[in-house]
């Protein structure tokens, strides 16, 4: 099992906490891949209400997924970090954050671990740290 480290300055959260199920939403809900994006047949996944409705929020969730299967290199590094600042861009954009920081490194030849520092508007930090997304997206 992966556990992702959430904390708020500091203190560990408890998985149902507000920020850190908006983390795991932004981060694990599978956002539609862009029409670039190759994916395996037509299925561009995506959240259920993409395109449903007007009025709901679009571009739920992470590219992340797109990563399984791929050859474990430097560009597939890139597009983890990518796809996570894409992930949390609405914090910024609803103004819940002033600042999210995103930091994607190679553990071994087989694991990325990702960190995440997001400054929150009311002057606390959050944090998380994904040990190993590889083994998350490649069960």
């Amino acid at each position: 099992m992966i556990t992702v480290v959430t904390k708020l300055d500091g203190q560990p959260l408890a998985a149902d906490d507000q920020y850190a199920r908006a983390l795991a939403i932004s981060l694990f809900t599978w956002r539609r891949a862009s029409e670039g994006d190759p994916v395996d047949g037509a299925d561009r996944q995506g959240w259920w209400a993409d395109g449903v409705e007007p009025s709901l929020p679009a571009g739920i969730g992470s590219r992340l997924w797109l990563l399984a299967r791929r050859k474990l290199d430097s560009q597939v590094q890139r597009d983890a970090e990518d796809y996570t600042r894409e992930a949390l861009q609405w914090w910024l954009e609803q103004r819940v954050a002033t600042a999210v920081d995103v930091v994607v490194s190679r553990a071994g030849a087989e694991a990325i671990v990702i960190s995440i520092a997001i400054a929150l508007r009311d002057g606390r930090r959050l944090s998380a740290v994904i040990p190993d997304l590889w083994s998350l997206l490649n069960v």
